[in-house]
């Protein structure tokens, strides 16, 4: 392995640039950020370090009943939507499981989308029925598939967000940027549309603090 004291050098993949500030900088570590299909040009500039490891961190929402809020998913097998599978890294699947060993990681499917779902809506779609899928984030399969091309291994680390009983409200989807952001003129008017909303929001604040606190404490941990 290429790295510092035998370490290996991780390319690490955020989807949004302020994840990258929950990462903890190593000498082992390439950090890079980009939110759903951009991924994959985050990806390339890893490419150029010779990493021997790329990892694609951030959060996922969960289509399962059994897996909540702030729970860790280290997936063997990732999919796109047309139902094709690749496998994880075994090897470093283990890796990060040692390093993350005070905390529960499930190592259920996991499905990649290019846009965020309402988790009811897709859950209810035929493809997650199959090869055990409990969970969709934005990048992990674009990034994939080019650490495949490029013969390096990939692991994906996600910690869950949203969940069935508390799924991102239609009306924010519908005012998230392309870099995932949310606009904020567009979220007053929303609010200001229907007052109601703000209850949601304060949920969804509290259950993405959660989740963040757990992003972050992964991240200490990586290297």
């Amino acid at each position: 392995m290429s790295s510092n004291l035998n370490k290996p050098l991780i390319g690490v993949i955020v989807g949004l640039k302020r994840e990258k500030k929950l990462i903890d900088s190593k000498k082992n570590l390439i950090i890079e950020s980009g939110y759903g299909t951009k991924a994959i040009e985050a990806a390339k500039k890893i490419l150029k370090k010779k990493v021997d490891v790329i990892v694609s961190i951030g959060f996922a929402g969960s289509i399962s009943k059994n897996i909540k809020n702030s729970e860790i998913i280290i997936p063997k097998i990732i999919f796109n939507k047309n139902k094709k599978g690749l496998k994880t890294s075994k090897k470093f699947n283990l890796y990060f499981k040692e390093i993350l060993r005070n905390f529960k990681c499930f190592d259920d499917n996991l499905i990649t989308s290019s846009h965020i779902e309402n988790l009811n809506s897709f859950k209810r779609k035929k493809l997650t029925k199959v090869k055990n899928i409990v969970a969709v984030d934005m990048e992990s399969y674009f990034v994939q598939v080019l650490a495949k091309k490029n013969n390096i291994d990939f692991c994906s680390i996600r910690v869950i967000f949203d969940d069935l009983d508390n799924s991102i409200p239609q009306f924010l989807l519908n005012i998230i940027d392309e870099n995932g952001e949310i606009i904020l003129k567009n979220l007053l008017i929303s609010l200001f549309q229907k007052p109601k909303r703000i209850m949601s929001l304060i949920r969804l604040l509290q259950i993405y603090l959660k989740s963040r606190k757990k992003l972050k404490a992964i991240g200490l941990k990586l290297g």
